[in-house]
């Protein structure tokens, strides 16, 4: 054989061997670079320098990973040369200093596999997202999977919008800190759990986190081995166990909104202190007459089911965000009547009942608003008028009933001697007690708003038959509402 198809030959070989050494098959059908170090994985794509893939692309020397409409649910597997540990993650990274993720566009990871032992993304070392995009990830089958698991060092997030929804930790890493952004955690077992240290920390932007498990009894939407410190942002976390799980550190609220729910406790474990006043409820609502905090205060018992900071109690008991309790009188801001007792406190749809003041008393003209306001800016709907609400106003000629209400009671203006008018809602009222309009002026005018003059006249009709008005006429007035 001649020396030159000798040289071909051993050129090819060589070939060869280079291509096989640069590429293998991770698992899962994943063709793989390999790289000296394998440093990072992508999508089952190794990368040891810089590198650009299209949606996501690699600094080597700045060790910034950028994804931009990223969007993947392959799985790679990699031995961690630390602990010798196999890992499984759609992003892998194992190198020796920080890695920064930046968010472009819009990026999703989702898991094909539904394996255990799973994550999003996994890192050896410490761990800041940034960006203006938005990351999306939807991963892991069992409780100890994670949608970001940083084991062994600190999670940043300074900017962007991440959401991440695991059956296990939506978050697992050595201390969280929350800079800015949107964060929203879902987890099977925890929101975000600090992995035996490291803490949480917020100072900017929002975290909400819910955690639905309760198999054991450290699973919160927040679980933290070394405390929770707030200094800005908003903060909410509802847990089915409890809200926040905090041991061997102090919780500190310094600053920021914060919002905790638990259908078991809103909080377990060491003391929260506080430098804003707050609010704690025995339901998971934060309804009702709650329990003020006070600003400057160490909490270390918690009875509640959900706790709010901050949080300013007024002397009807209401708060932002909170309707008084029913039953409870409304109260101006200067602590007057206003003539409004509460029937619902449910935040979602408030009511009151409309019960009149001393200051009505001399009026002429009074109109009963559709809605009210409490001392805190709750709106409430006016949905009744109590019995005897006016009764014996000698004063007031007309009266105007608000568009919600569905019930006027007994005696509700009885003696009203000068009362020539009233209009109603016929689209709405239901019901008026006896003699509602008893000794007032003959002839009275009641007019009847109604989508048409059937509905108009079959309502007047009910109504009048108890009121005890003498020679009272009907008049309409077309209402859609």
């Amino acid at each position: 054989m001649s020396k030159n198809i000798l040289k071909v030959l051993a050129s090819i070989t060589a070939v060869s061997l280079v291509c096989s050494c640069l590429f293998q098959n991770l698992g899962y059908g994943v063709l793989t670079a390999k790289a000296d170090g394998w440093n990072l994985y992508v999508g089952g794509i190794s990368v040891w320098d810089s590198y650009n893939a299209g949606r996501w692309s690699y600094d080597a020397i700045n060790n910034i990973l950028t994804l931009n409409g990223y969007s993947d649910d392959v799985v790679a597997n990699a031995i961690n040369p630390n602990n010798g540990t196999n890992k499984s993650a759609n992003i892998i990274y194992l190198g020796a200093n920080p890695l920064t993720i930046k968010l472009e566009g819009n990026n999703k990871i989702t898991d094909s596999s539904h394996m255990d032992n799973y994550y999003g993304i996994y890192s050896a070392q410490p761990v800041t997202i940034t960006g203006t995009g938005s990351l999306d990830i939807n991963v892991g089958n069992a409780v100890d999977d994670a949608g970001i698991f940083v084991p062994g060092s600190l999670l940043t997030i300074e900017s962007g919008t991440v959401t991440v929804n695991s059956n296990g930790y939506a978050i697992g890493s050595h201390g969280l800190h929350v800079k800015g952004g949107t964060v929203d955690l879902t987890g099977g077992t925890c929101g975000f759990s600090d992995w035996n240290g490291g803490g949480l920390t917020l100072s900017g932007g929002s975290l909400k986190a819910t955690g639905n498990g309760t198999a054991e009894n450290w699973y919160a939407a927040i679980c933290s081995f070394e405390g929770v410190t707030i200094e800005g942002g908003t903060l909410n976390a509802y847990g089915k166990q409890y809200g926040i799980f905090c041991d061997n550190k102090n919780t500190v609220i310094k600053s920021g909104n914060v919002e905790i729910a638990g259908d078991t406790l809103a909080y377990t474990g060491f003391p929260i202190t506080t430098s804003l006043a707050g609010m704690g409820w025995t339901n998971v609502s934060g309804t009702g007459t709650g329990t003020a905090i006070a600003a400057g205060s160490t909490i270390e018992s918690f009875p509640y089911l959900k706790m709010k900071f901050p949080v300013t109690a007024t002397e009807d008991g209401s708060a932002e965000g909170t309707p008084a309790s029913e039953g409870t009188e409304l109260k101006d801001e200067s602590g007057a009547e206003t003539g409004y007792t509460v029937t619902s406190s449910d935040p979602s749809n408030p009511t009151v009942a409309y019960t009149g003041t001393t200051a009505n008393a001399q009026k002429t003209k009074i109109n009963i608003p559709d809605t009210v306001k409490d001392a805190s800016g709750n709106i409430y709907k006016v949905t009744e008028v109590k019995a005897k609400a006016l009764k014996g106003n000698t004063k007031v000629k007309t009266i105007s009933v608000g568009n919600y209400v569905t019930k006027i009671g007994a005696n509700a203006f009885d003696g009203c001697t000068k009362l020539s008018t009233i209009t109603v809602n016929g689209n709405v009222l239901k019901t008026t007690g006896k003699n509602w309009l008893r000794k007032t002026k003959s002839g009275i005018k009641i007019v009847v708003k109604a989508k048409n003059k059937k509905k108009a006249q079959k309502v007047f009709n009910k109504i009048k038959k108890k009121s005890g008005a003498k020679k009272p006429v009907i008049k309409y007035k077309k209402f859609k509402k």
